[in-house]
């Protein structure tokens, strides 16, 4: 469920948490992350960062003066038997 949009330097963002399943070659990956929408024309049009690699201490690159919450991350990896 997307976040609600909010204006940072005149610009449009939105939080857009996902959810990400890989499998291949015997192994699963799976991966909690968010897409960062960015909109410069008050959300007519919209642009999209993927978060998986954004931090707290990384996330002012992206968003100009933002110190709130992120969207939860996580990644793991695992083996498993092909049926």
């Amino acid at each position: 469920m997307p976040w609600l949009p909010f204006v940072r330097s005149g610009r449009s963002f939105i939080f857009i948490p996902y959810n990400a399943v890989l499998e291949g070659n015997g192994r699963k990956m799976t991966a909690k992350s968010f897409l960062i929408g960015v909109s410069e024309d008050s959300g007519v049009s919209w642009k999209f960062v993927d978060g998986q690699q954004v931090t707290k201490d990384t996330v002012g690159h992206v968003i100009p003066g933002y110190v709130g919450q992120l969207p939860e991350q996580q990644l793991s990896q695992t083996a498993f038997v092909p049926k």
